[in-house]
């Protein structure tokens, strides 16, 4: 699926997640020093490609429906004059990013 990610750390301690557990990622500087292998569903071998990928609109839809939060901000009121806010999108187009780096 499309969901999780990494938090990062602040000054060494782990941030927590929306759980409450704590989690930590490692950040390495020598990017050289272990290879990870490429996942079997990526389409190049090298380099940075970026490709349409429609077969996930309907995934990345349903990620942006179910997260989606409405929001009122001051500066809407000073930028358009008015208080109307968007309450939801439509994905038009997911991009795949394959960078090898």
């Amino acid at each position: 699926g499309l969901g999780g990610g990494f938090l990062p750390e602040r000054d060494g301690d782990p941030i927590a997640d929306e759980a409450g557990e704590n989690t930590s990622v490692e950040c390495n500087e020598d990017r050289g020093s272990s290879i990870v292998p490429l996942p079997s569903y990526w389409a190049t071998s090298e380099g940075f490609a970026i490709s349409p990928d429609p077969n996930r609109i309907n995934e990345v839809q349903q990620l942006m429906s179910e997260t989606w939060r409405v929001c009122y901000t001051r500066d809407r009121m000073m930028v358009g004059g008015g208080t109307r806010v968007p309450v939801g999108c439509r994905v038009a187009n997911v991009l795949r990013i394959e960078n090898h780096r």
